[in-house]
């Protein structure tokens, strides 16, 4: 289903609707930033969620029932009704289902949807009177040039994106090091010479899918490459560090990011769940002078 589609139940209201994501799931991340961006921490809430240490089978995703810095306390959701993402598909009668990220209806108390490109274009255009930043497209919706090349980035960026999986690990990616290499080299040369994929000045989708796979790759992705590509660590690449710095210092997009929760899913390292610390995180937070770029 879709907010505001002709016919739809779904209207755009403040504290209406809620997402369940987990901050190590690259899709439901990306959604955090577009959530970020678009200036609508108190209108959409979040509940987080973790693989369940032990029944990932039948309940993999479980309600952490943490409370987001940057949520309104008076945002209302259900996350006390629930234990686990399964328990949600359950009450719609789906007992098969456990998949994030999930879009909640709080007044009609249902699914609106779970499919990530979806609820991206949702946050991204339903919510224009209400959010911050109703100006900002990160779909290029309007701008047809823009639009086409974002498709073109996403076309050699996929095998940077492909790197994540949808399983826990292990979990091994055997791809052939000359096609990961070229998304490397075209991503850097890119950003060498402007700040973002598209242009010195949009920042679209294509930009934060990227960053959510550079900082995975640094930190978890690259334990996982049966060959992995030479010379390919963020942190000794300028340009793409640097454009990783630029993105993370981006209003609201630090609180996105939990290297901890990351490592925990992608590596099994349950005890590092709730550390916040990596050379990656620390070297995020360096200043940069992309800004500078014409």
């Amino acid at each position: 289903m879709w907010i505001i589609e002709p016919g739809s139940k779904f209207l755009p209201e403040k504290g209406r609707y809620t997402l369940y994501v987990s901050r190590a799931c690259p899709s439901s991340h990306s959604i955090l930033m577009v959530r970020a961006l678009k200036g609508l921490q108190e209108v959409v809430s979040v509940v987080f969620v973790r693989p369940h240490p032990e029944d990932h089978i039948q309940r993999r995703w479980v309600i952490s029932h943490e409370i987001p810095d940057d949520s309104l306390a008076s945002l209302k959701s259900h996350e006390d009704d629930f234990h686990s993402i399964r328990e949600i598909y359950e009450k719609e009668h789906d007992n098969t289902s456990n998949s994030i990220p999930l879009l909640y209806d709080n007044h009609h108390e249902c699914i609106v949807n779970n499919d990530a490109a979806d609820i991206t274009n949702m946050l991204n255009s339903s919510f224009a009177d209400l959010c911050e930043n109703p100006s900002l497209d990160l779909l290029c919706q309007n701008d047809a040039a823009t639009k086409a090349k974002m498709n073109e980035v996403h076309d050699w960026l996929y095998p940077l994106l492909q790197l994540a999986p949808s399983n826990t690990p292990p979990y091994y990616y055997d791809l052939s090091p000359r096609t990961l290499q070229h998304a490397f080299d075209r991503a850097t040369c890119i950003l060498q010479k402007q700040r973002y994929l598209t242009s010195h000045t949009l920042i679209t989708e294509a930009d934060l899918k990227l960053f959510v796979a550079l900082i995975r790759y640094e930190e978890v992705y690259s334990k996982y490459l049966v060959q992995r590509p030479p010379q390919q660590l963020l942190l000794q690449n300028p340009a793409l560090m640097d454009y990783c710095r630029d993105i993370y210092q981006l209003p609201g997009v630090a609180n996105t990011v939990h290297m901890g929760e990351i490592r925990a899913h992608f590596l099994g390292t349950a005890d590092s769940c709730n550390s916040n610390s990596s050379a990656t995180l620390a070297m995020l937070q360096v200043p940069h002078r992309r800004h500078l770029l014409v």
